[in-house]
């Protein structure tokens, strides 16, 4: 749930570094254990100047972990065990251009258990090259392209470009804003809260399909639930029906299935797996869904139904009829100024801003929701042109975290229509389009 609600502020980790328990490897089947004693500490750092890139070759594989932070140097803890510790060396040497680690070994196929840990600057530049094991990736925004021979690959909290395979092994990737493709020889894709498009397939055979499924973490889920019982019965109970498509579709209870674009009646049909969705004009209508990306559309006179597990949603111009909903992202929707219309618009964030723009003779009922936790950070607001009654909850429990809603509810006209906005770590934003 905290990663949901936060808005995140990027501060270096603090890691207290122990003593370093390392798992046995295949070596024990032949009879040779790695010997706690010969486990070896390395620690090393040098200064990364703006710019610069960093290369990580590990030839003998091992587990690579990259933090990001706000440090302006790379500074690198590694552990080498096993009956060859002796044999294997980890170097951090800077460069002109890139500062490069590396893992080697003075023996051909060393028996040893490597692992790495590195922080470095957020914003850097990654080439990744290692013979295999797991590679973990936090807080790092920027370019990361390379291999491992096999192991896990997770990414949380990242910004910026992968371009990242693995020989085989599960691929998991939470609360970041990503483009490009990862591959993996053979597991799972498990996405969270991901934006940007990023792409996951599984390769065998030089064949390559989507490897992709969609998760909710207890916490978010139970956060949606208590949504649902905490408006349950009051006057702003529709709210809650605002994210039953979001949150069956997180939780898996609606699975996309893969068609491609069709049109129902005029209505223009884009079901996909994942990725990002982009519509020019759709006269009558258009129903979008993707397991995950963005989804952009020109223009929609007719009704609009737009889906994502995950990604942005930005609508140039609306007729004015349109359920949206993202598992997280920022949400844009302009309503054309088309005559007194009945205007219905539902939009469900699970985390990020909302910003609808309206016409200046709107005829609906407004409601609007967001919330925020005590955690450091600005609490979320809700800005109207039009006028509207707002209140602030005092702090809840929800699923372990302390909670404020803001509220906001108002009648523009005769209230013919309805506008129902709920969203959580973000601005509602309500603006009066021209004349």
């Amino acid at each position: 749930m905290q990663a949901i609600l936060l808005n995140r502020w990027r501060s270096l980790t603090l890691v207290v570094l122990g003593t370093w328990v390392l798992p046995q490897t295949g070596a024990s089947a032949a009879g040779r254990h790695p010997d706690p004693g010969a486990i070896q500490p390395i620690d090393k750092s040098v200064a990364l100047t703006p710019g610069q890139r960093v290369a990580v070759t590990l030839e003998t594989g091992g587990d690579l972990i990259i933090h990001g932070g706000p440090s302006l140097q790379i500074r690198m803890h590694a552990a080498v065990a096993g009956p060859d510790a002796s044999l294997t060396h980890v170097s951090l040497e800077p460069g002109i251009r890139e500062a490069r680690l590396r893992a080697y070994s003075e023996r051909k196929g060393p028996t040893v258990d490597v692992k790495v840990e590195v922080w470095i600057p957020a914003q850097t530049d990654v080439r990744i090259s290692s013979a295999g094991g797991t590679l973990e990736l936090d807080r790092v925004d920027g370019s990361l392209s390379g291999s491992t021979g096999g192991g896990e690959i997770t990414v949380r909290d990242s910004r910026g470009s992968l371009s990242l395979s693995t020989g085989g092994g599960d691929v998991h990737v939470s609360d970041s804003d990503l483009s490009g493709l990862i591959t993996t020889g053979g597991g799972r894709g498990i996405l969270e809260r991901v934006t940007g498009g990023l792409i996951v397939e599984q390769r065998s055979n030089g064949r390559a399909s989507r490897a992709v499924e969609r998760a909710s973490p207890p916490a978010f889920a139970s956060f949606w639930s208590y949504m649902e019982r905490n408006h349950a019965g009051s006057a702003a109970g529709e709210w809650a029906g605002a994210c039953t498509e979001a949150r069956a579709l997180l939780q898996g209870a609606s699975r996309p299935s893969s068609t491609d674009a069709a049109s129902d009646s005029g209505r223009l049909t884009i079901v996909k797996e994942g990725g990002r969705i982009d519509v020019s004009e759709a006269a009558g209508g258009a129903y979008l869904q993707t397991g995950g990306g963005d989804i952009v559309g020109g223009g929609s006179a007719g009704p609009l139904h737009a889906f994502t597990a995950g990604g942005n949603v930005d609508v140039e111009r609306s007729g004015g009829v349109a359920r949206v909903t993202t598992g997280g992202g920022t949400v844009r929707i302009a309503v054309e100024n088309d005559g007194p219309a009945e205007r219905q618009i539902r939009v469900c964030s699970g985390h990020g801003p909302v910003t609808l723009t309206l016409p200046p003779e709107l005829d609906a009922t407004l409601r609007l929701e967001t919330a925020y936790t005590d955690a450091p950070g600005r609490a979320s607001r809700i800005e109207s042109a039009f006028p509207v009654e707002q209140t602030e909850t005092d702090w809840q429990s929800a699923a372990g975290d302390r909670v404020r809603f803001v509220r906001a509810t108002g009648v523009a006209g005769s209230g013919r229509g309805a506008i129902v906005v709920q969203t959580v770590g973000g601005d509602i934003v309500i603006r009066r389009g021209r004349e």
